[in-house]
């Protein structure tokens, strides 16, 4: 049971927004001329650091483009590219200011992954990521979930799981049926 008094309601279903139209005549409503007002405060005070990000960002943006590997390139290929982008990363360190420490981290990190992360440019269907490779691993137990019925994990996945991943794995990869196996019309 409510307790307070019953008032008529907007026939507005928000009523900020029915409010934020009270304003000047052509003008923007005053909660949008503060926002406009904060914003561009904002960004007066930023803007030092505007072309070190730009660049910064330029550079993170051309690796993911290398590593993304569009052209098709070989796994030594992209290697070679990719070490002449740390390089010019590195050269360019100094000019990036406070942004210089991210392009140290991202040099560490990059250092970490360097032994395995240009094989994937060399194997057929090998994911290039954790989360492809994952995907592959979820899609696995999925069917064996459905194929038994089971909520949980699968006792035969566990003891003979290598070669039940590896089975199902290279069956979504095939097509077993022959063209004269298929019914006519197909």
């Amino acid at each position: 049971m409510c307790l307070r008094p019953q008032t008529a309601r907007s026939t507005h279903p928000d009523l900020r927004l029915a409010f934020a139209r009270r304003g000047k005549k052509g003008g923007l409503p005053a909660s949008l001329s503060k926002l406009q007002r904060l914003l561009t405060r904002a960004l007066k005070k930023t803007e030092a650091l505007w072309p070190a990000l730009e660049k910064a960002y330029t550079l993170i943006h051309q690796a993911a483009h290398l590593l993304a590997n569009h052209e098709q390139q070989s796994g030594q290929a992209v290697r070679e590219r990719y070490q002449a982008l740390l390089l010019t990363m590195r050269e360019q360190q100094a000019s990036l200011g406070p942004l210089g420490e991210a392009i140290t981290e991202f040099l560490k990190v990059t250092t970490s992954y360097w032994p395995g992360l240009f094989h994937c440019y060399d194997v057929t269907d090998l994911p290039r990521t954790d989360n492809e490779l994952e995907q592959c691993f979820g899609s696995v137990r999925y069917g064996e979930r459905r194929a038994s019925g089971r909520r949980g994990a699968i006792a035969g996945l566990v003891v003979r799981g290598p070669v039940r991943v590896l089975t199902a794995l290279a069956l979504r990869r095939q097509c077993f049926l022959s063209a004269s196996a298929l019914p006519e019309g197909s």
